[in-house]
Formats: structure tokens, C-alpha cells, sequence
């Protein structure tokens, strides 16, 4: 069983939660006959038990990218919804990453949630994988989300669009601050029309991306999608170092190499 660990729930919206891991943030979708899980964290504790406390309905968990702080908790599901592009990265989440991850979210004091608290067991049975893409529509009952693919902080990162509530929940493709360094992200260039996608795209006002507990808006993706246009005509580097850029309020972690 998992250790406890200080979950912290918020209603967002009508019938909408989220679920704060310090490492990761989560959310709760409820409809009128079944809910959406969106992401699982990085396993820490008993989220499956957080999600019960909260909803009675049955579930589907979906992840907007394969990154250890979004699918480490799959193996407390028995199913989980996940683009193609990047399915192929779910195994390499194992308990010695989620370790490393918390451990130097501690070290660099990104997190203040004690050590002993979080547990990392390992996956006993992987989730079954099901492969969604642009257009998959998930009926809550009297809710819908609706999927499109966004490469850019990862090649098969998803964003998910509730337009009869205005929101959209992006992942990590358009934070204030965009990680574009690891080797399963897109190039830098790549990013601007997935931005511009969003931008393009009707139906919400109100965004919602991992890692903050506050609503963005339009506005923070016109800015991120300008940080992102300035890096872009910088030259590249033969060399894979990583760097940050910063331009008003946005900031993207980069590989050199990455810039074409």
C-alpha cells in the first residue's frame, strides 16, 4: 500500500478538481456518468485513492505527455489513454527515475514535501495502452473533451479542450516556463505552430498547465509563443548544451542543438 502522502485538492470549476503533488499537478473531470483523470503524477502516494475520495463515477485516466511527473502513478491504473508518439517512452518511467526526479526537486528546492513521505513502488503490472490523437472526444455525460495533438515539450504531447466550460488543459506545452531539452522534444521551431494552433483554436478563455495552481489565459500563450519565435532565430550550436532564454515572463530550458 502506499504511504500517505499531503495531497492537495481544489475545485477549479463545477465538477472539476485539482490535485497538487508539488512534483506534478492533476486533474479531475466529472460528467453526468464518468470522469477523466488527466495525467498521474509522479506516483508518490495513493492518488487512486485522492481520485476516489473525490468522484464515485467510473474513470478513464489520459496522460498529456510521458514524462515522469505525468505517467510515473500509471501503475495504480489499469488502463491509461496516451498519443502514439509517445507510448514507446511509458516503460522508461521506472521507480529509479521517479527517485531521481524527487530527489533533485528537493535538492534544488523546487519541493518542500519530506522524502519520507513519498514512495516509489514499483510497477507491478503496466496499464493497458490505448492510442488517441487529434479529434478523440471523451463524453463525460454532458461533457465532452475533446484531444489535440501538440508536439513541441514532447513530439506526442495532448491538450485537452472542454469548450462547454471554457477550458483547456494543456500539459507542459505552453507554460511560463517551457522545457524543450530533453531528447523526445520537438526542435524549438517545431513549437510555434502548435502555438499558433492554440491561439487559432475556439472554445476556451481559461487555460490550465501542469506545475501552477493558477488559471493562465490567452494572453500567457501569446507571450510564451513570443519567447519561443524571439529563440528561435538565435543560430544553433553543434554542441548539446543546455541553456535558458528568458524574454518578459517567459522562460524555455533548451538544447542548443535543437534550434535549426
Amino acid at each position: 500500500m502506499a504511504k500517505e502522502f499531503p495531497y492537495e485538492i481544489k475545485q477549479i470549476a463545477p465538477g472539476i478538481h485539482l490535485i497538487n503533488e508539488s512534483f506534478s499537478t492533476m486533474f479531475v473531470v466529472q460528467g453526468d456518468t464518468r470522469a477523466l483523470i488527466i495525467d498521474c503524477g509522479t506516483g508518490t502516494g495513493d492518488f487512486k485513492s485522492v481520485i476516489e475520495s473525490i468522484t464515485s463515477l467510473p474513470y478513464d485516466l489520459v496522460a498529456t505527455h510521458a514524462h515522469v511527473d505525468h505517467i510515473g502513478g500509471r501503475g495504480q491504473f489499469s488502463d491509461i489513454f496516451i498519443s502514439a508518439a509517445d507510448a514507446a517512452k511509458i516503460k522508461s518511467v521506472t521507480p529509479a527515475y521517479r527517485r531521481i526526479y524527487a530527489v533533485s526537486n528537493k535538492l534544488t528546492g523546487m519541493n518542500k514535501v519530506p522524502l519520507s513521505s513519498v514512495n516509489f513502488t514499483p510497477v507491478k503490472l503496466e496499464p493497458t495502452v490505448h492510442i488517441i490523437g487529434d479529434g478523440y472526444r471523451f463524453d463525460l455525460g454532458g461533457r465532452v473533451l475533446e484531444v489535440l495533438e501538440t508536439p513541441g515539450h514532447t513530439c506526442g504531447s495532448l491538450c485537452l479542450l472542454s469548450k462547454s466550460d471554457g477550458i483547456i488543459f494543456t500539459g507542459d506545452v505552453a507554460n511560463e516556463f517551457l522545457f524543450m531539452w530533453m531528447s523526445n522534444c520537438t526542435t524549438v521551431e517545431a513549437v510555434l505552430p502548435t502555438l499558433d494552433r492554440l491561439l487559432s483554436t475556439d472554445g476556451y478563455e481559461t487555460v490550465w498547465a501542469s506545475h501552477t495552481t493558477e488559471p493562465m489565459t490567452r494572453e500567457d500563450i501569446v507571450k510564451c509563443r513570443e519567447c519561443v519565435a524571439a529563440l528561435s532565430k538565435r543560430k544553433n550550436s553543434v554542441l548539446p548544451f543546455i541553456k535558458m532564454f528568458k524574454q518578459g515572463d517567459s522562460v524555455i530550458i533548451y538544447r542548443a542543438t535543437h534550434i535549426h
